[in-house]
């Protein structure tokens, strides 16, 4: 076949195709809600070091512990997992803090069976929040500005914390997080350099969420989706 004519007719099949998505796209809902990505440190020099084997067990470990403490909370959905990355989504800021916090103090507890001394089992979370479109794909998924400005809040490594918020998601929340005072504090706004946020036309700020875990078992108080599994 010549390769002109392929084109020409996979270019068709492109257009119609676009003329079919933008149709669509349109009919569509927004949602604004809450977004959470966590990821796992380290993932790939874990896989080099120790092998693909090692390295897949890991992250169904990973996984296995975000479903688990999702599963209880009926206001946190899990959206996708890419990669060793996961979307988690909320109407709410309390039940996917929450969750996130659960998360990481999981991770620290499975440290000695599922990671290293030089690639500790950790994670890494960010909250965002804003309106995106709900597209439905093979699998409901969702696009907007929110996400990808969490995307690049997701690219910062701070020596200070693991768990950043996006100052669109604080604002709102910020009489919620003084009630976990106890245990974690948060950082005065930071602003994301264009080399990180990709030259993003819109600035990004966020904040370090400092948590202090040894405080953690002495707090008495909310976390009542997992406090009702426990009790059952």
């Amino acid at each position: 076949m010549d390769v002109s004519l392929y084109t020409a007719r996979t270019q068709a099949d492109v257009l119609k195709l676009r003329d079919d998505v933008e149709a669509a796209y349109d009919a569509y809902p927004d949602a604004t809600l809450f977004w959470g990505f966590v990821d796992l440190s380290g993932s790939s020099n874990y896989r080099i070091a120790h092998g693909p084997k090692e390295g897949y067990l890991r992250g169904e470990t990973f996984f296995a512990l975000v479903r688990s403490v999702v599963a209880a909370s009926t206001d946190v959905r899990l959206i996708k997992e890419i990669g060793d990355e996961v979307l988690l989504t909320s109407n709410s800021f309390r039940p996917l803090f929450e969750s996130l916090i659960l998360i990481t103090e999981t991770a620290r507890q499975l440290a000695y069976v599922a990671g290293t001394q030089t690639y500790p089992f950790a994670v890494r979370s960010a909250i965002g929040f804003g309106p995106a479109k709900r597209l439905m794909r093979t699998h409901e998924d969702f696009i907007g500005t929110p996400i990808d400005q969490l995307a690049r809040v997701m690219s910062i490594r701070s020596e200070r914390s693991n768990l950043l918020i996006h100052e669109e998601a604080f604002s709102p929340s910020r009489d919620i997080i003084t009630e976990y005072a106890d245990f974690a504090e948060v950082g005065e706004p930071i602003m994301i350099t264009a080399s990180i946020s990709k030259d993003m036309s819109r600035p990004v700020y966020y904040r370090e969420v400092i948590i202090e875990l040894s405080q953690l078992p002495r707090f008495k108080k909310h976390f009542e989706p997992w406090r009702r599994s426990h009790a059952a």
